[in-house]
């Protein structure tokens, strides 16, 4: 009898390690994607700088990404025809959240499109707030959020700043947003001489709604994601996937 408990204990104990050592391996996103070295880039949502066979498609978002680096500066592309998707940027924004040592935990968080205030203006004829065109809004977006930077200040930036954070958001004749960045390594404390894979969470950010419903927050970079009694339609929903890059060398 006492053999058989200890047999089972065995095998309960060697369950619990397997789980735990499974449980660790997925910190850490699963596939590498291409990698390219790009002297620099041109912030005009044409993507004529960028190979088209270096995209990746995320399948929940539709949204295709790339990277590429130089030796000072990360490079990042995205693009999206999925009306779902772009509706959700547009008004509540998107956050890439960054690991310099190739973990899933955000270190650093940088919201652009940052989403957008209420737009107020009144048509005196219809009686109602005039809904602007998604190229007009695209045109509007013009703030970067920063999230857990260890030497700025958390909250929003300019487009033009002197942190050396640049961003752009263009609707294409292809009816793609396509959003394009140029982003400082040293700031994202991402050393290729110490590691040279990182890890970049890619989120598309939802109507988060606390305990008191008329007190509404974008759900940007570091912070949760709240369970809310409406967070049941996906236009309310955040989505989020992670990216594992190993910087390029020339």
């Amino acid at each position: 009898m006492n053999s058989l408990l200890t047999r089972a204990s065995l095998f309960i104990c060697c369950c619990f390690i397997l789980v735990g050592a499974n449980a660790k391996a997925q910190k850490k996103p699963k596939e590498l994607i291409k990698n390219a070295f790009l002297t620099s880039i041109e912030l005009d949502g044409l993507a004529k700088e960028w190979d088209q066979n270096q995209f990746t498609t995320d399948k929940v978002s539709g949204i295709s990404y790339a990277f590429a680096n130089n030796d000072s500066t990360l490079f990042l592309i995205l693009k999206t025809a999925n009306k779902e998707s772009i509706a959700k940027i547009i008004h509540w924004g998107l956050s890439l959240g960054i690991n310099a040592i190739g973990q899933k935990k955000v270190q650093e968080s940088i919201g652009f499109p940052a989403g957008k205030a209420q737009d107020k203006r009144y048509d005196p004829v219809l009686g109602r707030t005039k809904r602007p065109s998604i190229k007009e809004e695209v045109a509007q977006l013009n703030s970067i959020e920063l999230r857990g930077f260890t030497s700025l200040i958390d909250g929003p930036i300019a487009l033009k700043n002197d942190f050396g954070i640049r961003a752009s958001a263009q609707l294409n004749e292809a009816e793609e947003l396509v959003c394009e960045y140029a982003l400082p390594m040293k700031l994202l404390q991402i050393d290729p001489s110490k590691n040279d894979i990182f890890a970049c969470q890619i989120k598309v950010n939802g109507l988060v709604l606390g305990a008191n419903p008329t007190a509404v927050s974008r759900n940007i970079g570091l912070r949760g994601t709240p369970s809310g009694p409406m967070q049941t339609n996906s236009l309310l929903d955040s989505t989020n996937f992670w990216v594992l890059y190993p910087l390029a060398s020339k």
